[in-house]
């Protein structure tokens, strides 16, 4: 577990090799508090090591994107499946800002505040989608699911500039504001 004399560094590290939801949730979130509190600091001497494949729960079964079964929104299944794959985008967001604190050492404080923000942020919209599965029946890991989001991660991670918490939030902006979208989200409110 965590200690008050780890670095921000190796506290991410410990978030991204967690291997089950509930222990990944829970040390992003006392990473976090532990460096809004100024309970973390920064190595400067940090290298990381390059983290191919990090933790992750047995559930849900990852398969190519090819082989996910197209989602209809006029039926529970299918709404239920469009949720189950947003909890995975948000559950792979999760990782996404951590590996950027993890892996690039030598940035200001306030890159380190935003990507802590946004994995928080991630945190919190993950256990909220969670909590409408279960409120169904439903439990993240039941569906397959893909890694598209931390495959591309990989692909990149030599660029420095397709890690910036603000184009993250610009594809989350997006996300909300294109019209299908807007339909999808009226669909599960049925």
């Amino acid at each position: 577990m965590m200690s008050l004399t780890d670095s921000l560094q190796k506290l991410a590290y410990q978030v991204l090799i967690a291997d089950t939801v509930e222990l990944k949730c829970t040390l992003s979130q006392s990473a976090a508090q532990a460096w809004r509190k100024n309970k973390a600091q920064l190595d400067n001497n940090f290298k990381a090591s390059r983290l191919t494949e990090p933790g992750r729960p047995l559930k849900p079964n990852l398969v190519h994107p090819r082989q996910l079964k197209r989602r209809g929104l006029g039926t529970e299944h299918g709404r239920l499946s469009l949720m189950h794959a947003i909890a995975q985008i948000e559950f792979n967001a999760i990782k996404l800002a951590w590996d950027a604190v993890y892996r690039f050492a030598g940035q200001p404080k306030q890159y380190y505040d935003d990507w802590v923000s946004v994995a928080l942020d991630e945190t919190r919209h993950f256990k909220l989608v969670c909590g409408y599965l279960e409120a169904h029946n439903l439990e993240y890991g039941d569906l397959p699911a893909h890694s598209g989001l931390w495959d591309m991660a990989l692909h990149t991670d030599h660029d420095f500039s397709t890690h910036s918490p603000d184009s993250t939030r610009h594809g989350s902006k997006r996300l909300r504001c294109k019209p299908t979208n807007d339909r999808w989200i009226n669909a599960l409110r049925r």
